[in-house]
Parts: C-alpha cells; structure tokens; sequence
C-alpha cells in the first residue's frame, strides 16, 4: 500500500514533484474525480497507458495559468470564448482546442487536439506550478467503472503508482467513503475559427451544467 499524503502537507509539493519529474505515475483527489497524474509527455502518456491498459485514448492536460495554453494550443480568443474561460476557469471545464504543431512532438502521433482545464483545487494548482502541464485521467482501468472513492480503485492502479494524495488523509483506506466529486463538463472547441464562427460541441456533460455554459456563451452548443 503507497504512502497517503496530504495536500496541505508542506513537504507534499516537493514529493509529488520528484516523482512525476521521474515519470511516476501518482493519483490524487481534486475537484472533479479521483484522477491519475503523469507529466504532459511522450513518457507520461506512455507510463498512464500501461497503468490503465489502454492506448491511443488522449487525456486531458491541466495547467494552472491561462498562459501556460500557449505550449500546446494557438486559440482564437473570440469575446464569447474569453468570457466562457474567465467564468470557468478555475473549475470543472475542460475545453477541447486544435494542438499546436510545434506541441505535436510532446504526443507523437496519437492526437491532434488537446483538452486543457485549469483545476479549482489549492494543492494540485501549487503542483501544476512545477510543470508546464500535467496528464489526468481517471483512476480506473479501460472498461471498467470510474471509482468514487480511494477503496474502490483496482488494486493493479494502487500497486503500481508512486503516490496517493488526497485533501484529508483517512484513518483506514477501507473506511474511507469520501465521495469524489462529478467529472468536469468537456467542451469541443477545435472547430472554432480566427473569424468567431463555427460552433461548439458538447463531449461530455459534468459538473458544469451546459444550459448555464451556454448562457455564459452567449449562444447555443451543438450537443
């Protein structure tokens, strides 16, 4: 059994740092599900693929600055998209752009866009300082259920990842039936041109419920 750390530890940045700069796989508790943390590279796409059992699925990028989208996506900044970004972000919405060519090399072949969220949470932004960006997924194997809480992850995930960090540590990982939280809503915004036009698609419906997006928008997504 790994390690629980703490978020608000003060040794807990510093730890998760070295591992993930080793390419270690860890999982750890944010604002949306119990997710799986690798840095934003070839090898940390590689280490989640043997972790989950899966290939060629793409995973979602967080970063903690709006600057830090410039290592991976050029983005139209439409009005309607700035005001989507500066209501959401920080928060459960990941945004789906174009990946940049020069970013192309960091996933070789295996995708041409990029999803980016910026996280609501204090412990994982002071991490994502560290990087300029890391992969999340969630902490399951391919084709089995997303677990809501730290005892139901596969216990070929526990056994296999550098560290848990979670926002309060339990006294007995059994016991422990904190609920995680919902996933985050995924928005396609590849489509989007340097002119305004085109229109965004809804992959995924989460935390953020879409009629409340699309207010913030300004106009309606294709579902």
């Amino acid at each position: 059994m790994r390690e629980l750390l703490d978020w608000e530890a003060p040794e807990t940045t510093a730890q998760l740092t070295a591992l993930l700069k080793n390419n270690q796989v860890c999982l750890g508790s944010s604002d949306t599900v119990l997710g799986l943390l690798a840095p934003a590279t070839i090898e940390g796409a590689r280490a989640l693929d043997r972790l989950k059992k899966r290939g060629s699925k793409p995973y979602i990028i967080l970063v903690d600055t709006k600057e830090k989208l410039a290592n991976f996506v050029d983005i139209n900044w439409s009005p309607n998209l700035i005001k989507l970004v500066e209501h959401c972000w920080p928060g459960p919405l990941t945004l789906i752009f174009k990946l940049k060519p020069a970013a192309s090399q960091l996933f070789g072949e295996r995708q041409t866009t990029v999803a980016l969220r910026i996280p609501e949470h204090p412990g994982l932004l002071n991490l994502l300082h560290n990087f300029d960006g890391l992969f999340s997924t969630s902490a399951n194997l391919a084709g089995q259920a997303v677990p809501d809480s730290l005892a139901l992850v596969a216990p070929d995930i526990i056994n296999k990842i550098g560290a848990i960090v979670v926002d309060q540590v339990p006294a007995n990982l059994a016991q422990n039936n904190l609920l995680a939280n919902l996933p985050s809503t995924i928005l396609d915004c590849s489509q989007l041109t340097n002119m305004g036009t085109g229109q965004i698609k809804v992959l995924r419906y989460g935390a953020y419920e879409v009629p409340v997006l699309e207010q913030i928008y300004g106009e309606r997504f294709n579902a």
